[in-house]
């Protein structure tokens, strides 16, 4: 299960974030391939919308 199961809609954002967080946690197999990690991310949108919990659940899946 993955922790953004936790996370209902937003399908496009939980898919970049897992893109973003697979490129943290296996970041020699990316960087062979000439790919760098993001250096920042920003969140935005009004609140209550689950910017905290999107935060979270990347953190958990990368690893970091």
């Amino acid at each position: 299960m993955s922790a953004f199961d936790k996370i209902i809609g937003y399908k496009q954002a939980k898919h970049e974030l897992a893109q973003i967080a697979d490129t943290l946690k296996n970041g020699e197999v990316y960087k062979a391939l000439g790919v760098s990690s993001p250096r920042g991310l920003l969140l935005h949108g009004v609140p209550g919308v689950g910017k905290s919990l999107m935060a979270q659940c990347l953190i958990e899946e990368s690893g970091r």
